[in-house]
């Protein structure tokens, strides 16, 4: 289940399900729970098999993590653009990072988080030393579980002692 300011997704293996509401607030969100809310089934392309996870970009656009790739909707889920610059399928998690504007991805089968400022067009990579399963941001830190491993964080960009710059540091293991 994923919600944003006007819809609301709800995705099973192979189905999609998505609710408007049109603008209006938390009373309506609530009634979804109980009926309140008219759901639509998305129309899926035939050949997704399997949906891992589902993100809402700025947009309201719908961003499907499957076995076969990662889809992205502009209406409801009426039609689906598979985005092939993605060097990845067989995909765990798609998360929308509104901070920062971008789109963050990790497969089931690498280590590395790949990033996209501009829908899909590119993607950035950066290897996390980690099978990552999902992926979130909280305080302007990534957090993410791990398929063995727990839960990793992102340590806050720090500031250079020596030359003022802000960078990253590399990412710890909790559990």
């Amino acid at each position: 289940m994923r919600t944003s300011p006007k819809l609301l997704a709800a995705a099973g293996r192979n189905f999609l399900l998505t609710s408007s509401d049109d603008g209006v607030q938390s009373s309506s969100k609530a009634g979804c729970q109980f009926l309140g809310c008219e759901w639509h089934e998305a129309k899926l392309p035939k050949i997704v098999t399997s949906i891992n996870d589902v993100a809402f970009g700025d947009d309201e656009s719908i961003w499907l993590a499957c076995r076969e790739g990662l889809y992205h909707s502009k209406d409801q889920g009426e039609t689906w653009h598979r985005l092939e610059k993605l060097p990845v399928v067989n995909l765990a998690s798609v998360f929308h990072d509104a901070e920062n504007r971008r789109m963050l991805v990790t497969a089931m089968n690498s280590t590395e988080v790949f990033s996209s400022q501009d829908d899909g067009e590119s993607w950035q990579r950066r290897d996390s030393g980690w099978l990552l399963r999902t992926i979130t941001e909280d305080a302007g830190r990534l957090l993410a579980s791990t398929a063995f491993d727990g839960v990793v964080i992102e340590k806050p960009a720090t500031e250079s002692a020596e030359a003022g710059i802000a960078q990253r540091q590399t990412t710890k293991s909790v559990r």
